[in-house]
């Protein structure tokens, strides 16, 4: 078994993802150890560039995507492949992706949680939120969770629904993929079997990084770097808000790599403060050697993450990882045995944390040691592509 078909719906560059970068990496991957690789793209940056037309068919198309349907169709005649490996399918692929794939092998990496909630993060006004799980997804739509709007929610329940109905994960050639132990219990409350799913974490590619645990900054100072998209979810703002208020610590660093629809109003918070500086959205390698060049990583996270690369990248880099207690991150980090976990909302544990990492890295205690050993054995490249390469032999 050799032939792969990687479908993935790529998000606006205006709002990085690490969902692109993740499925650029495994495909990548895939055919550099003997796979060969067909791609089924679409990308959300042409929705601008329709004509109005175009557009509302496009987004009428968001539960079921019958010019979609037709196109696997060709496609999955002339490739053939062993196995469909599915990623994002929303807003232009839909559902119905799935109409025709199904009898043969399909894989199903769930990097969000789009198909049971309509804003894909499981959060409202600021705090978790699994009513969509717990309840009814018609929630979804009284609550107004995609962009305010009860028409847009609407559309993803019913894109929601469309996935109930052909139920695709209850299939017997099907898996779906979870990143972690705290997504795999989100599922299985979402209805599907927990036979049907497999944990295969997530992982990043790295070269070959020093081994050197040495404090990076000066003995009274941090050097802390955000890397990740500016919005809402991601508890930026907040972060920022308790750093400017750090008016007895200056010599702790924030430097911010990012875009997304909060800078603006980051930008406006910073800018009668220099402990925080904003450097916009980094390519791929600059943000890996800014992870590298810093003491810690923070990860501030108000939603249920998936499996952040940036923390991976912070693990390969030797480089310290401070997280959000919300969702999956303490698993991540072992519960703080490879990392620190602080409350996200509380300015006092973040303060609280920072010290401590301040002492533990002047006194050389190195947990990103351990977050390095645990990267080798778990996260690398190499395991990855086992792990995917079981999982697909097992579909077939």
């Amino acid at each position: 078994m050799k032939r792969v078909l990687i479908i993935h719906n790529f998000y606006r560059t205006s709002s990085p993802s690490g969902e692109d970068r993740y499925v650029l990496m495994e495909s990548k991957s895939l055919e550099e150890n003997g796979y060969v690789v067909e791609r089924f793209y679409r990308y959300s940056d042409s929705i601008p560039k329709m004509s109005a037309v175009r557009r509302a068919l496009a987004y009428i198309s968001i539960p079921f995507n019958l010019g979609i349907f037709f196109e696997i169709r060709s496609v999955l005649k002339q490739f053939n492949p062993d196995v469909i490996h599915i990623h994002n399918i929303f807003p232009l692929i839909s559902p119905s992706v799935y109409l025709f794939c199904l009898g043969r092998p399909i894989v199903t990496t769930l990097h969000n949680y789009r198909y049971f909630c309509s804003g894909g993060v499981l959060m409202r006004d600021n705090e978790p939120c699994t009513k969509c799980i717990d309840g009814s997804r018609i929630n979804g739509v009284i609550h107004r969770c995609y962009r305010g709007s009860y028409l847009a929610s609407g559309l993803l329940f019913l894109f929601s629904l469309s996935l109930t109905i052909l139920s695709p994960w209850k299939a017997q050639r099907s898996k779906v993929l979870a990143f972690t132990k705290f997504q795999r219990s989100l599922l299985v409350k979402s209805n599907i079997a927990l036979s049907s799913i497999k944990i295969k974490p997530n992982f990043t590619q790295t070269s070959a990084s020093t081994r050197v645990h040495a404090k990076k900054s000066g003995v009274n100072s941090l050097q802390v770097v955000y890397v990740g998209r500016l919005s809402p979810e991601k508890g930026i703002r907040q972060l920022v808000e308790q750093w400017c208020s750090m008016e007895d610590r200056p010599y702790y660093k924030l430097s911010i790599v990012g875009d997304g629809p909060e800078r603006k109003e980051i930008e406006r918070l910073i800018s009668a403060h220099d402990n925080v500086t904003t450097l916009g959205y980094l390519p791929g390698e600059r943000c890996k050697s800014m992870i590298a060049s810093c003491d810690v990583v923070i990860m501030p996270s108000l939603c249920f993450e998936g499996f952040p690369t940036t923390l991976l990248d912070a693990f390969a880099a030797n480089t310290t990882s401070l997280v959000s207690n919300i969702g999956p991150l303490p698993e991540l980090v072992e519960f703080g045995e490879v990392g620190y976990v602080y409350d996200p909302t509380d300015a006092e544990s973040l303060v609280k944390q920072l010290d401590q990492i301040n002492v533990d890295l002047v006194a050389g205690n190195f947990k990103c040691r351990a977050a390095r050993e645990v990267f080798e054995k778990k996260y690398s490249e190499l395991t990855n592509i086992n792990n995917l390469g079981h999982i697909y032999r097992r579909l077939t």
